[in-house]
């Protein structure tokens, strides 16, 4: 403990003093770099592990971390396979991790939060590559393969990977409301295949330019089974859903670097059919089919000054994002109550343009770094639906951000931000026709005078990384940021159908949202041992049509690692989520621990996991001051020790 507070207060001298060393984690306007090889922390460890440590995936609700970014490899999605990427990539694999809190470019937007990027080790010239495999107690197996081909002007990489659960998730629900149902419970049990393959390929013909392909594609098959009772209805008995998925993707990228200025063009295809059948009992039986078909890309030219006298770095960006969608949704019902078959049936197409210009200047003047940048977003819908009319909506949106970072001395960063961002409705909060929803079971409507969620943020930022003469390691980082909705999405108004036995939920983007989320984290490492603890509050305030409603989130995390040996490792993970009280529903406090024990012969690297739940999750629903509708939801958290092999040659 003296050792520990001796480091803390002598950080600030020895900085301000000048103190050499290579950056652990530095701030760069918007991102995060952390340079892997400065951290101490053992090779055994997986980059998931890691990832926990950071403040930015702690401050919102809920544990599903990683679920608000893009995670990429070396500047390139991975898609759905992100939690198979994490586990199964560990930290002698990584060189840098960028953390970006720009949500991922607009063309694409599978990172609503930002990004996270590794950049992976380069391998030397000729064939190398990883066999890993993964399975766990919950019937979870997990075989991947990943093969590198490096030969001067080109570079070649697969990756290959089978997901199997057997089940994945149990779901139940209880649900009162009066006079139609006197009471109803649901338990789900869901098992689902994945398989999943990259190709990747870049040529660099001359040291100025640099041509890459990324081939993607995942292929799923779910099967749902649902356990339905009820007391006074006839609607539901047990059911069943089987479904298939196909995502495929190419993207082609060509740069080419001038004197001072660096030209990119981007082009992006992909193509989605799913389909899904769900049998209720034996009075109700629905069928969906979706496709998609998007062509997507940006054009980029950036041009650098030349320093001169304050000014270290100087850039100006221009260029513009597309994207064009055209898709097709049919989905047919048929339903037996015993009064006559009704049957529905709904063929919809859509046609979506986006294009988005942008603009982008960067600066840095001694000390200060500042960013500013606008884009100007124009969005068109062009719905319809068979024998109806079509519904065309355009919407014309700006957005920007303005990012002022300063140095205070070395390896002691501030920054503070401003933006305006905007959140666009979902094809179906827009389209104009009743749709019903398997999962939640009930029909809902869009609405065509629906406008984007608009938000704006400030926030500040510090942080300091520190190496004493005995070699421990302290950083500390600290944020805090004031968040204002307006038009919040996803809002919804009732309105009974006893056509379809069933409530219409229209969407509405009405009201407001204030926001305000503060996190802390410490890093400490000693030797072999590195501790870090975080703390996040969560504060939401939301007013909608009058009604106000508060509350308070908090979560509390430990991550003790030591490398007992250069070949042995243990990390673990300790997270607190506390409840969380709204007007009308209760979310119950969640708690785990996680445990990972790592040893490492030569090229192999065998891991045995575990992951024990502290308390279950329960949500508690009432949707009107009468108490004739509420619902409890209960989702269970299921204990598993898992074993991981990873072999490279």
């Amino acid at each position: 403990m003296k050792r520990f507070l001796t480091t803390v207060l002598s950080a600030i001298l020895l900085c301000a003093a000048g103190y050499a060393q290579n950056y652990k984690v530095e701030i760069k306007n918007d991102s995060k770099y952390i340079n892997v090889d400065e951290l101490g922390l053992p090779g055994t460890m997986s980059v998931s592990e890691v990832l926990r440590m950071l403040p930015e995936l702690l401050n919102r609700p809920g544990n599903g971390i990683f679920e608000n970014y893009d995670i990429q490899m070396n500047g390139f999605s991975v898609g759905n396979s992100k939690e198979q990427f994490l586990s199964q990539t560990y930290l002698a694999d990584v060189k840098q991790i960028q953390i970006s809190e720009d949500p991922v470019s607009s063309y694409q937007s599978n990172g609503h939060g930002g990004s996270i990027n590794f950049t992976l080790r380069p391998r030397n010239e000729g064939s190398s590559g990883k066999l890993n495999l993964s399975a766990y107690s919950l019937y979870e197996l997990q075989p991947t393969v990943q093969y590198n081909y490096n030969r001067k002007k080109f570079s070649f990489y697969a990756w290959v990977a089978y997901d199997m659960y057997r089940p994945a998730t149990t779901f139940e629900e209880r649900m009162n409301s009066s006079p139609e149902v006197t009471y109803s419970s649901d338990t789900t049990t869901r098992k689902s295949d994945y398989q999943m393959a990259r190709l990747f390929m870049e040529y660099k013909p001359t040291d100025k330019d640099a041509l890459s392909v990324q081939l993607f594609e995942t292929y799923s098959k779910t099967r749902a089974d649902f356990a339905h009772a009820e007391v006074g209805s006839f609607l539901i008995n047990n059911s069943s859903e089987d479904g298939d998925g196909l995502s495929a993707s190419a993207n082609l990228k060509y740069t080419h670097q001038f004197k001072n200025s660096k030209l990119t063009a981007e082009a992006r295809y992909e193509y989605n059919p799913t389909g899904s059948k769900m049998v209720f009992g034996e009075n109700r039986f629905y069928d969906m089919d979706n496709k998609a078909n998007n062509f997507s890309g940006k054009l980029e030219y950036a041009y650098n000054f030349k320093p001169k006298g304050l000014m270290k770095s100087g850039s100006i960006t221009a260029g513009a994002n597309y994207k064009f969608n055209d898709i097709s949704y049919r989905r047919y019902e048929e339903f037996n109550p015993g009064l006559g078959v009704i049957k529905k049936d709904v063929d919809m197409s859509a046609r979506i343009g986006f294009v988005s210009p942008f603009f982008r200047t960067e600066w840095e003047l001694g000390k200060w770094r500042l960013k500013l940048s606008a884009e100007y977003q124009m969005y068109n819908y062009n719905l319809k639906e068979a024998n109806a009319e079509p519904f065309v909506k355009q919407q014309n949106e700006f957005t920007g951000k303005f990012i002022a970072g300063f140095q205070m001395v070395p390896h002691h960063h501030l920054r503070f931000l401003a933006s305006r961002m905007i959140r666009r409705p979902s094809n179906f909060q827009i389209y104009p026709y009743p749709v019903y929803d398997v999962a939640k079971r009930y029909y809902y409507k869009g609405s065509p005078n629906i406008n984007p969620e608009l938000s704006s943020e400030i926030g500040l930022d510090y942080i300091t990384d520190h190496t004493t003469l005995d070699g421990d390691f302290f950083m500390l980082n600290v944020n805090a940021s004031y968040i204002h909705v307006d038009g919040i999405l996803g809002t919804s108004s009732q309105v009974k159908s006893h056509e379809y036995a069933y409530p219409y939920r229209v969407y509405e983007n009405n009201g407001t949202n204030n926001i305000f989320k503060a996190s802390a984290m410490l890093l400490y490492t000693v030797g072999r041992l590195s501790i870090s603890l975080t703390g996040t509050v969560f504060d939401n305030h939301i007013v909608v049509k009058g009604l106000s409603d508060r509350y308070a989130y908090y979560s509390l995390a430990i991550l003790p690692s030591v490398a007992l040996a250069y070949d042995w490792s243990i990390a673990a993970s300790a997270i607190y989520a506390s409840p969380v009280n709204t007007r009308d529903s209760e979310l119950g406090q969640s708690s785990f621990v996680h445990l990972r024990v790592s040893k490492s012969w030569s090229n192999l690297i065998l891991s045995l996991q575990g992951f024990i739940p502290l308390s279950a999750r329960a949500t508690d629903l009432t949707l009107d001051a009468s108490n004739k509708y509420s619902i409890r939801r209960y989702s269970p958290y299921d204990a598993y020790i898992g074993l991981n092999a990873s072999w490279q040659f």
